[in-house]
């Protein structure tokens, strides 16, 4: 009975025994005990044992706990989980893992998600992440984000796509990027 222990007996789980709590098990930690856990601990789940994770127990880790997310256990997350992640939650996703996730879980994210995002995230977005992105994330996108995008970024959009962009975000486009719209 994981509901159970307390948080200094969480807390105090090598990688081994937290690893070896089975989905039921995981899924039934309190959101005190999920948040108990150390960043080390969460950094040593694999992606299986992170999707195991329901998504109030997502929405509540800490930054550091976030902090500590590897690259492929973020995309072993399904599109709901990745949907629950606060906006500041995936503003502290490293660049890798937000540029692995695949166009099932980038469509997942929600607008108040995207205005989350550091301008070093988005500049971090290759050409397929920045074309996955549906027109109501691109519309969502600050004046420093679409800033922060690449003329390589902007000529992977689509004609629907550009259209999403409000007439603030076009005028904040570079000439590169503006020039990039047409090629």
């Amino acid at each position: 009975q994981a509901r159970a222990f307390t948080t200094t007996q969480v807390a105090a789980l090598n990688a081994t025994q937290l690893s070896a709590l089975d989905a039921t098990q995981s899924a039934s930690l309190t959101t005190t005990q999920v948040r108990a856990l150390t960043a080390t601990q969460i950094g040593a789940l694999d992606a299986t044992d992170l999707a195991e994770f329901n998504q109030t127990q997502l929405a509540s880790l800490t930054n550091t706990q976030v902090d500590a997310l590897t690259a492929s256990s973020v995309t072993a997350l399904a599109a709901t989980q990745i949907a629950a992640l606060t906006a500041t939650q995936v503003g502290r996703l490293a660049n890798a893992a937000l540029s692995a996730l695949d166009a099932t879980q980038s469509a997942a994210l929600t607008a108040t998600q995207i205005r989350g995002l550091s301008t070093t995230q988005v500049a971090a977005l290759d050409a397929t992440d920045v074309s996955d992105l549906t027109t109501t994330q691109l519309a969502a996108l600050t004046t420093q984000q679409v800033q922060a995008l690449t003329s390589t970024n902007m000529a992977s959009l689509n004609a629907t796509q550009v259209a999403a962009f409000t007439v603030t975000q076009l005028q904040a486009l570079s000439t590169t990027n503006l020039n990039a719209l047409d090629a």
